[in-house]
C-alpha cells in the first residue's frame, strides 16, 4: 500500500511539474495586472488543495469499495487452499 501511495505522489508531482510553465505565465499576467505575492501564493495553495482533496476522495472511495469486495467475497473462499495437481504428484 505504501508503494501505491508513493507512486501516486510521484505521478501527481510529475503532473504539477508539467504544468509549471502555464503557472509561471499566469503569475506573470496576474503580477502585471497588480496581484501581490500573497495573492499569487494563495491562488497556488487553493489549486494544490483542490487537487489533493479530489485525489484523496477518489482514493478513499476506491479503498472503501475494495475493502467491501474483499469482506463480501473473501468469506466465500474455501477453508483449504486449492492444491495444484502437479504439486500433489511431486509430494
Amino acid at each position: 500500500m505504501a508503494i501505491t501511495f508513493l507512486k501516486t505522489v510521484l505521478v501527481l508531482a510529475g503532473a504539477f511539474t508539467a504544468g509549471i510553465e502555464q503557472r509561471i505565465r499566469e503569475a506573470m499576467i496576474k503580477k502585471t495586472l497588480g496581484a501581490t505575492r500573497l495573492s499569487l501564493l494563495r491562488s497556488l495553495d487553493y489549486e494544490y488543495l483542490n487537487h489533493w482533496n479530489g485525489d484523496g476522495a477518489i482514493l478513499l472511495r476506491g479503498g472503501s469499495l475494495a475493502g467491501y469486495a474483499i469482506v463480501k467475497n473473501g468469506t466465500k473462499m474455501p477453508a483449504q487452499p486449492y492444491r495444484c495437481k502437479l504439486l500433489s504428484k511431486l509430494s
